[in-house]
């Protein structure tokens, strides 16, 4: 429903206090007194007028004490401002709030919204809810011929060894599948374990659970999950917890490596980002009025004589935690999701690879930021089209361009990077929680080798890894990880060499592979943990001195000799763009000045390093070159 005040909205021209008015044929300020005063807005709150909840919620989220300067003389407490052309009807791309408690816009999103929100949608499981959240997924399913596709191309015979069977949703039961049978089509889950109290499949109650999983000692975030697939009409659900045997290393080597394909053959993912453990469930209570787009008649948008439409008003809902985020394992997870449900701390919302939608804005929109088309795609959303669409990504307008270095390579580093911000409990897993991504990128890209974390046919680019800054974990070497490789430093931040993509070239230097190997350490998983790895290659090197300064690692500015020392303490020739942890400087042998910078992977412990350096060998892997210049 809405109160009196905002049926219809009559917008008028507002000259912002000159007095000059409007002059003919010209775009124009317009205006609409929402309130007169905080007694009539808070009165038609608290009788449930849709707008004035939306506008109420938004105004807890801002600060500003008092009305701006031009709009004091109206003599009001919440003002509704827009701007239009001086011609056509067209609807305002928005309408700025203004008010005694804060400024803040609201989108116009079409001329109509969904309807009112039933009295019972008071959280983001309600019946309601999962019947927006079911219409996500079958605009999907039935329109987005790029979602289709991908599922199409992917491994039809593929499933699960063992999946949670809803056919009677009160009943649910493990169910083992069979090679031979028709893969049935499931909902995965992506979660975070959390503290405390764990229930899981073990050796012990498997029988049980095939005959009937305890629906009611299920973890709440489970059970959701379970009323969230039966509402979407899926017959079966994975939940790792439950669908590996979490007691049996046998079963573990065996499901861990495909967890990668487990997430990409699912219909899609439910994605419990506002939950940050099995216990918190995946709901959250919420006003819908204060989500769900309002449809209010308006009047004065144009010229001509006033003619009623209608606008719908979407207000943003506060960006709630992601506690999949800090996760490492959840990162494949999200990778090679082809379609996520999720569920945050304050709303549901949708996103595929064709478009996205929430419940302030439950309309699917097409994508803003494709890695098809987009530069500014993110780093997760680049890798994942590589692997989806390989061929689009490799023809689409960054990979043509001459001057842009942007491939399915440098798309693996970013996403490491950020792999290796989050958390993981034990570093000898920093191999295992990537494999599935990692398989995947070497069925997509065929003929790819994967080296411990790096690929054969890139290493002039992925040798340049080192330990960043911004992570105050200690670097605890992982035993048995090559040393050329970023695995060994086990839980801490990476980084690989940085550029200016859209404006230089990344040329080798002659850096050719002539021998390298990796021993697994469970070679069912030819992605996962390596005992050891020689690494042999052929290239340009150069003979220097390693010297490390504690206080140029504190500041790192221009150089400034000490006179009778060998210790340096700056450097002028620094890359502003990298940002090592371990910062060191390398200088010539015979006139021991700094020629360049190096990046340890952890401080030195022994003298010579710090006092007179220690001699060392340089490979040149790559030159960076800039647009219509020679090198850098």
């Amino acid at each position: 429903m809405l109160c009196q005040r905002c049926q219809p909205i009559s917008f008028q021209p507002f000259d912002g206090g000159t007095g000059r008015g409007r002059r003919p044929g010209s775009s124009s300020e317009l205006i609409y007194i929402l309130h007169h005063d905080r007694a009539s807005f808070a009165q038609s709150v608290t009788a449930g007028c849709q707008l004035c909840t939306m506008i109420e919620a938004r105004m807890t989220r801002t600060s500003s004490p008092s009305l701006p300067p031009a709009y004091r003389s109206l003599q009001a407490y919440v003002v509704l401002k827009c701007s239009i052309g001086n011609r056509t009807v067209d609807l305002p791309g928005s309408v700025t709030v203004i008010s005694l408690r804060g400024t803040f816009v609201l989108e116009v999103i079409g001329q109509s919204g969904n309807t009112i929100p039933d009295e019972d949608d008071t959280s983001t499981g309600s019946t309601a809810n999962l019947s927006l959240a079911k219409s996500w997924m079958e605009t999907c399913l039935h329109t987005h011929p790029l979602c289709t596709n991908v599922i199409a191309q992917q491994q039809t015979h593929f499933h699960p060894r063992r999946l949670i069977n809803l056919s009677d949703p009160d009943k649910p039961f493990i169910q083992i599948t069979t090679p031979d049978s028709s893969p049935p089509p499931y909902i995965a889950l992506s979660y975070a374990w959390g503290e405390g109290y764990r229930f899981v499949t073990i050796k012990s109650n498997l029988a049980q659970h095939q005959t009937s999983l305890p629906v009611p000692k299920l973890p709440r975030t489970f059970r959701d999950a379970l009323r969230v697939a039966s509402h979407l009409g899926a017959s079966h659900i994975w939940i790792d917890a439950l669908c590996i045997i979490q007691d049996d290393p046998q079963d573990l080597d065996a499901e861990l490596p495909i967890m990668g394909d487990i997430y990409r053959h699912a219909v899609l993912t439910i994605y419990a980002e506002g939950s940050s453990s099995t216990q918190s469930g995946l709901f959250r209570g919420r006003d819908a009025l204060a989500h769900r787009p309002c449809t209010v008649a308006v009047t004065g948008l144009s010229l001509l004589p006033p003619s009623p439409t209608t606008v719908a008003l979407a207000t943003t809902a506060a960006a709630g935690p992601d506690h999949l985020k800090s996760r490492s394992w959840c990162l494949q997870e999200e990778v090679l999701t082809s379609r996520f449900l999720r569920f945050g701390a304050r709303q549901a919302s949708w996103r595929c690879l064709t478009s996205s939608a929430s419940e302030t804005r439950p309309v699917p929109q097409p994508v803003k930021t494709s890695a098809l088309t987009d530069v500014l795609a993110s780093d997760i959303d680049r890798l994942r089209m590589w692997l989806y669409a390989p061929v689009e990504m490799s023809t689409s307008p960054p990979a043509r361009q001459k001057w842009f270095r942007a491939d399915q390579y440098d798309a693996w580093y970013a996403v490491v990077q950020e792999y290796s911000a989050r958390q993981l409990r034990a570093a000898g897993d920093n191999l295992k929680a990537l494999s599935g991504l990692a398989a995947m990128f070497a069925r997509t890209h065929d003929g790819s080798r994967y080296l411990a974390g790096l690929w054969a046919e890139d290493l002039a680019v992925g040798l340049g890894w080192y330990v960043a800054l911004n992570d105050a974990r200690a670097v605890v070497g992982v035993d048995g990880a090559p040393s050329w490789s970023w695995t060994r430093v086990g839980k801490v931040r990476v980084r690989f060499r940085g550029w200016e993509a859209h404006a230089v070239s990344v040329e080798e230097e002659g850096v050719r592979l002539l021998e390298a190997g990796c021993g697994m350490v469970d070679f069912v998983n030819p992605y996962g943990a390596v005992r050891w790895g020689p690494l042999k290659v052929r290239g340009r090197v150069w003979m220097g001195r390693v010297v490390y300064d504690g206080k140029y690692a504190e500041y790192r500015t221009r150089a400034v000799p000490r006179p009778g020392q060998r210790r340096v303490e700056g450097f002028e020739g620094e890359d502003k763009k990298e940002h090592p942890r371990f910062p060191a400087l390398i200088l010539g042998l015979s006139s021991l000045t700094p020629v360049a910078e190096a990046a340890l992977d952890f401080v030195p412990a022994k003298d010579p390093l710090l006092e007179t350096g220690v001699a060392a060998t340089c490979l040149l892997l790559h030159d960076i070159r800039a647009s219509g210049s020679g090198g850098l």
